[in-house]
């Protein structure tokens, strides 16, 4: 899936699927799945700003944060990585 964004095509498959690296770098940064999951605006800007960067460096995290929620860009990416957060296991379970 390609985004147009500052005038260039980023290419998201470069930086999707995430990977448990990049999930753990992302929580190192603060950020974690529960949050993505809730949609907490922190976590959906450092999200949408890690993976616009994995693609092109040029971008800013204040680039991510100028765009508004309904920005097609930013519901691009967020429905890209959709379903990308790991599972956590049941702590109950059907025997």
């Amino acid at each position: 899936m390609e985004v147009e964004f500052k005038g260039k095509k980023i290419d998201l498959s470069k930086a999707l699927p995430l990977k448990l690296r990049d999930w753990k770098e992302l929580e190192r940064r603060g950020v974690t799945a529960k949050q993505f999951d809730q949609g907490v605006m922190q976590a959906i800007s450092s999200v949408a700003y890690y993976v616009l960067s994995k693609v092109d460096t040029t971008i800013t995290q204040d680039d991510v944060d100028d765009l508004e929620l309904k920005d097609p860009v930013l519901q691009q990416v967020m429905t890209a990585i959709g379903g990308e957060a790991p599972d956590r296991p049941s702590l109950t379970s059907s025997m």
